[in-house]
């Protein structure tokens, strides 16, 4: 039987779940190390999945939320939509543009590329539990702008294969960066001192 055509159907759950994690940390590697080689980059945009996004998006809503000592699930609320409408806003504003992106591709590399992000607020805690106020709110800041920045790149290197018309990739590219900044900005005021 031919691999391609092969069912997964009948396949054992746990080969499954190998199988999905093996592609959520290839894509995460793509999106750490944002300078791969197009044909690589080609591959992981034709076969898109949602549970790395939902993976990442779902961690950290719980992280800000259980970060907010108050009105918790409005937070987690709050972060799981402003992602996934931000994701839908930025594709379908690609493929107005006249990129070759599909709907699902384009929420598939959005959500991963939110993963530096997801690590800047991993170190937000850190800092916040371990360093003085004063020290933690600059280290906050300095890692979460310079993630932003990661998170940026990588999305411009996805950007660069999807094929935009002439001149119309920085209109591509804004969007994205208010869409990451809006997300930053969630984590840092997330982690200010509840008085």
């Amino acid at each position: 039987m031919d691999t391609l055509h092969e069912s997964t159907l009948d396949e054992p759950v746990w080969n499954t779940i190998k199988r999905d994690l093996g592609l959520i940390g290839r894509r995460l590697k793509l999106v750490i190390l944002p300078k791969v080689t197009a044909v690589e980059m080609q591959a992981e945009l034709r076969d898109w999945d949602l549970w790395g996004p939902l993976f990442i998006c779902m961690t950290l809503a719980t992280v800000l939320s259980v970060e907010a000592s108050e009105d918790a699930s409005l937070i987690f609320s709050l972060v799981f939509l402003i992602i996934w409408c931000g994701s839908f806003i930025v594709t379908l504003n690609a493929q107005l543009l006249g990129g070759a992106v599909s709907f699902f591709m384009g929420v598939c590399l959005l959500g991963y590329c939110v993963f530096p992000l997801l690590v800047g607020a991993f170190f937000c805690i850190f800092f916040t539990a371990v360093l003085p106020t004063a020290i933690a709110v600059i280290l906050r800041f300095v890692t979460v702008v310079l993630l932003l920045i990661w998170s940026i790149m990588a999305v411009t290197a996805f950007f660069a294969d999807v094929k935009l018309p002439q001149g119309r990739k920085l209109l591509a590219v804004y969007p994205v960066f208010l869409f990451y900044s809006g997300v930053a900005w969630m984590i840092l005021v997330g982690f200010q001192e509840h008085k």
